[in-house]
């Protein structure tokens, strides 16, 4: 059943990404509801573990600081690749005007978003992995797995942080022992990048 559902959520997120590109509806009314649902559906086939190795305050506190790390390596690199024009138009329609939707409800909408993300990629799928490939590979299939539900998107800014993001959330679930480290720092970065757009997005806020 584990398989299954992995199998099934990473088809889920790849849809719609894909619903979202084509008929260029709301990230939030189409991704948010997808992710919770893969969301649940993971917790109830494999209750999460929320940090094993470590304490469940020490993970959430590494997370914390990661997360803050991550957010000032994203900004420095959107600096640094200001000309890089496809990659500034996305983070400008990523981090930029959020539409009808006040700024309280798209954090709201996107911290449910990561949490439900990590239940099933943290949660579920990359402590299932590990069974059979062991920690690091567990890890490393978990990292292309979500690249790939990622790629229907369109969006090098997704993607880019499906890869860079999606590395580290794997490296902390490995050393903390479960979703905990994790889901803080993938949540602080969110938070951060919403409310403290990159300059590329600032003035189109």
């Amino acid at each position: 059943m584990e398989l299954v559902v992995t199998a099934a959520g990473v088809l889920t997120i790849a849809a719609a990404w894909r619903t979202i590109r084509v008929r260029a509806v709301s990230v939030w009314a189409t991704m948010t509801p997808a992710l919770v649902v893969v969301g649940i559906a993971a917790a109830l086939v494999r209750p999460p573990v929320l940090a094993s190795d470590v304490g469940a305050g020490t993970a959430a506190l590494v997370g914390l600081g990661a997360g803050v790390a991550l957010f000032a390596a994203t900004r420095l690199f959107l600096l640094a690749a200001e000309g890089w024009t496809v990659l500034r138009s996305d983070a400008r329609s990523i981090y930029g005007p959020t539409g009808d939707l006040p700024l309280g409800l798209v954090v709201l909408l996107a911290a449910i978003s990561v949490v439900a993300e990590e239940l099933f990629w943290r949660g579920l799928v990359q402590p299932r992995l590990e069974l059979t490939l062991g920690e690091w590979g567990g890890a490393g299939l978990t990292w292309v797995l979500a690249v790939i539900a990622n790629l229907p998107s369109g969006s090098v800014s997704i993607v880019l942080g499906a890869t860079v993001g999606g590395a580290t959330w794997a490296a902390l679930a490995v050393w903390s022992g479960g979703i905990v480290a994790a889901a803080a720092c993938h949540l602080l970065w969110t938070i951060l990048m919403i409310v403290f757009p990159p300059p590329q997005a600032a003035g189109v806020r």
